[in-house]
C-alpha cells in the first residue's frame, strides 16, 4: 500500500487540463484533492469545462485480401518483398532502409497509417495481419495510401 501511495502523489499527466509543462505543475483550472487514511490514498481530480471527445473511425477502403485490385503491387510484391517494403516505407515518409533492419517494419508501417487516417483495429490486429499475411498487407497498405491520394486530389497517384 505504501507504494502505491508514492505512486498516486508522484504522477502528473501532462494531457489534464492546466499543466503547466514549464512549471511541472497545475494551473487552477482543474482541482486535485488527496485524502489520506492509514492504509490508503485517495484521490479526487475534477475538471472544469472539458468534454470528452469521440472518434469515429472508418474501415480499410479495400480487405486484406483484395489483391485482384491492383494485380501489379500483388506481383511487384511476390517477386521483390524487400524492395516492395522499402518504397512502401519512403511512400510513408519513412526511411527507405526501415525493411531492411526493422524486423517488425510492415507492423510499425500499418499502425503508423491507421492511426493517421483513424481506421478501425489495433496493433494486435496489425501483428497478426502482417505476421501472416505480410504480402496482402503490403498491398493493401498501397491501396489504401492510393485511395487516400486519390480523395485528397494529388495528382500524383501511385
Amino acid at each position: 500500500m505504501h507504494g502505491s501511495h508514492f505512486l498516486c502523489r508522484s504522477y502528473q499527466d501532462p494531457y489534464r487540463t492546466g499543466y503547466d509543462q514549464r512549471n511541472a505543475q497545475y494551473s487552477n483550472q482543474g482541482t486535485i484533492q488527496t485524502q489520506t487514511t492509514a492504509n490508503e490514498t485517495t484521490v479526487i481530480i475534477s475538471q472544469s469545462g472539458r468534454m470528452p471527445m469521440v472518434h469515429v473511425s472508418r474501415n480499410w477502403s479495400s480487405d486484406i485480401c483484395a489483391c485482384t485490385n491492383d494485380m501489379q503491387s500483388c506481383l511487384l510484391v511476390c517477386l521483390c518483398p524487400q524492395f516492395y517494403g522499402c518504397y512502401l516505407s519512403g511512400e510513408m515518409d519513412e526511411n527507405i532502409c526501415l525493411p531492411l533492419w526493422h524486423p517488425f517494419f510492415l507492423t510499425s508501417l500499418r499502425s503508423k497509417l491507421r492511426m493517421q487516417r483513424n481506421i478501425q483495429g489495433d496493433i494486435c490486429c496489425d501483428h497478426c495481419a502482417t505476421t501472416w499475411l505480410p504480402f496482402c498487407v503490403m498491398c493493401q497498405i498501397k491501396r489504401e495510401l492510393k485511395a487516400v491520394r486519390e480523395e485528397e486530389g494529388d495528382l500524383n497517384t501511385l
